[in-house]
């Protein structure tokens, strides 16, 4: 059994490997948003990849001064936020990831304004053990629950609070860490009381060892009201702490993923519904 697993893991591992050098190598193209990408084929599709979130962060962008990536993956938010003129400040761990972001922003003649932290985000600073292979992976270890021993690595773990001096400025803060948001966030106090606009990744299905709503908890602890982003009807819809919770007990199902945490009394939500109408 134990050789058995060995080859599954070496083939897995041979495969990940191949995938990540051919993507590396494509050619980018420009897609829909008029930018050079390469990549999974939704982006290349006339729809184009999360169409609504992509119009949403589209419209937000207008609002801020500055673009924060947590978890940049490729940099296709990133890119959108470059090709408006703002400055970006991207976070991403895993090397592959981090290969493909440098090409896409080579590519588009964006390096004046980005800046890379080679990082994962936490509640502290130091080193983690990063699950996952391919161009995926998690500092939440009940995720990539079966990730070979030699596919795990150490990474560098900062918080946000002293990587980033975004100073008086308003900023979009895009975070996608893959089941670890909660301690992304409390690694960032002070940003937090700064009233930024926050978009997170939430999954409710990351196992019984990750807290769904203790986002929702930290954020209203701050003063941040959650409105969930709905790319199947193509809406946002205000999300009360205790619906959050609702979810994470399973009293309650959702198919949302993306959360837009806005100041309370904020006039930001009035502004995108006004850009909504017809």
């Amino acid at each position: 059994m134990s050789l058995f697993l060995n080859i599954r893991d070496y083939l897995r591992t041979l495969n990940n490997e191949r995938r990540a050098r051919r993507l590396v190598s494509q050619p980018c193209r420009v897609i829909n948003q008029g930018f050079l990408f390469s990549g999974r084929s939704q982006y290349f599709s006339a729809q184009g990849y999360e169409p609504y979130q992509t119009e949403l962060v589209k419209r937000v962008l207008t609002e801020v001064d500055s673009f924060v990536n947590v978890g940049a993956h490729h940099g296709y938010y990133c890119c959108l936020a470059l090709q408006r003129g703002k400055e970006t400040i991207a976070f991403e761990p895993h090397p592959m990831n981090v290969v493909m972001l440098r090409k896409h922003i080579t590519a588009n003649q964006f390096s004046e304004k980005f800046r890379l932290f080679e990082a994962a985000v936490g509640s502290s600073e130091g080193s983690l053990e990063f699950y996952g292979g391919g161009f995926t992976g998690s500092l939440l270890n009940t995720i990539h629950t079966d990730t070979p021993t030699h596919e795990r690595q150490l990474v560098d773990v900062v918080t946000l609070d002293r990587a980033l001096n975004i100073g008086e400025s308003k900023s979009l803060i895009l975070m996608d860490v893959e089941g670890y948001e909660l301690e992304a966030l409390k690694g960032a106090p002070n940003l937090l009381r700064q009233r930024h606009y926050w978009l997170v990744e939430i999954l409710s299905n990351h196992g019984n060892n990750y807290p769904y709503s203790g986002v929702f908890d930290l954020m209203e602890a701050n003063d941040y009201e959650a409105w969930g982003v709905d790319e199947v009807n193509e809406d946002f819809k205000q999300v009360a702490l205790e619906t959050a919770r609702e979810i994470d007990s399973g009293k309650r199902k959702t198919a949302i993923t993306n959360y837009l945490f806005i100041p309370r009394g904020d006039k930001l939500v009035q502004k995108l519904r006004e850009r909504q109408k017809p």
